[in-house]
């Protein structure tokens, strides 16, 4: 009973999927991005004050940010959606009554 997310209202709309796993999903995803980012250079680190360099540290943390930012591109593709040609929810053009919303708005405050 305490694992039916439905007793409490945690159920979402995404695959049946719960909060805490969504959150949980997105924690691990954040760290593995975090951790390829900041591994390296304080892998280059350790290795400079070893071997008594100064070369390895920046080259590590600087191996780590296009890693990470790759990684992040990679996860960023996966996690959009295909327009298949189609416009997106927000790239829809604004209708008549969305325009007169907006002039109403821009009226009111000058």
């Amino acid at each position: 009973m305490a694992n039916n997310p439905q007793n409490r209202g945690l159920k979402t709309q995404k695959d049946g999927e719960t909060i805490w796993q969504q959150a949980s999903t997105w924690l691990s995803r954040t760290l593995a991005v975090t951790l390829v980012m900041v591994l390296p250079g304080v892998l280059g680190a350790y290795l400079d004050k070893r071997w008594e360099t100064t070369l390895l540290a920046p080259l590590g943390f600087g191996l780590g940010l296009i890693l990470g930012t790759v990684g992040l591109v990679v996860l960023a593709k996966k996690l959009t959606p295909k327009a298949g040609g189609q416009p997106l929810a927000w790239d829809e053009p604004p209708t008549s009554s969305d325009e007169s919303e907006i002039d109403a708005d821009k009226n009111g405050r000058q």
